[in-house]
């Protein structure tokens, strides 16, 4: 009987010997855990932040400055600037200095608050030689014009004050001068509106979907100069998503 209770508590001792060590285990793994992940949480990726626009404004001493558009599939990341007309930024940096290369803008006749705007146009410059092109961020649109990068490219965001506003890329197409349908800005969604959309989508080179538009969306119209012909531009065509 003796031997029983004797066998019974070295069982008992065992079993929380067993169970203290495989608590001290836990509790060092977990401290461990808790240790790596504050010393390296910084590195953990997160979601693009808001870049602020007042802030560019004032480092740039520029109010013309509206908003930034990022095309990650293509890296094109730009500082898009407004004014009073269509040509300054032709030939004007964000500093207003002189220059050829110019900087990304929107169209005078766009409302500044840009979210409710039907369709948006910004334009810029492209450049014949390659070795320059990383200081024209509107060339970066010419790799869409390959059906692969088309077709894996997706979202444009524009960042503006107080908001970001989504596109997906929806075509893009290949005009000559005399084709201005795209600078036709119309206030209302009626059938001229319907008619506008789908005038900008005949012709294109490639489009996604269905390849309608429908008189509901609203598009963002992105300009650049192709030098593959003759007083010829490249336009991607977006939907509001």
């Amino acid at each position: 009987m003796v031997n029983k209770k004797k066998k019974k508590r070295y069982r008992l001792k065992k079993w929380v010997k067993v169970t203290l060590w495989i608590s001290f285990i836990i509790s060092v793994l977990t401290i461990t855990s808790l240790l790596l992940f504050d010393k390296y949480k910084d590195n953990i990726p997160k979601e693009k932040e808001i870049p602020d626009i007042s802030t560019l404004r004032l480092n740039y001493q520029n109010t013309d400055i509206m908003a930034r558009i990022v095309i990650d599939s293509i890296k094109l990341d730009a500082i898009v600037t407004k004014t009073s007309d269509n040509e300054y930024y032709l030939e004007h940096d964000l500093n207003k200095k002189k220059s050829i290369i110019g900087n990304p803008y929107i169209d005078y006749r766009n409302n500044n608050d840009l979210a409710h705007e039907k369709q948006i146009n910004i334009y810029s410059h492209n450049v014949r030689d390659k070795q320059y092109r990383d200081y024209y961020p509107f060339s970066k649109l010419e790799q869409l014009l390959d059906m692969g990068t088309f077709n894996k490219s997706s979202d444009i965001i524009i960042y503006t004050d107080n908001r970001i506003l989504k596109y997906q890329i929806y075509a893009i197409k290949i005009i000559t001068k005399e084709e201005n349908e795209h600078m036709r800005l119309i206030t209302n969604k009626n059938t001229e509106w319907q008619n506008h959309l789908d005038i900008l989508l005949n012709g294109n080179k490639y489009c996604k979907g269905n390849c309608k538009l429908d008189i509901d969306d609203d598009i963002l119209v992105l300009q650049t100069c192709y030098y593959q012909m003759d007083d010829a531009y490249i336009l991607v065509i977006a939907r509001k998503i």
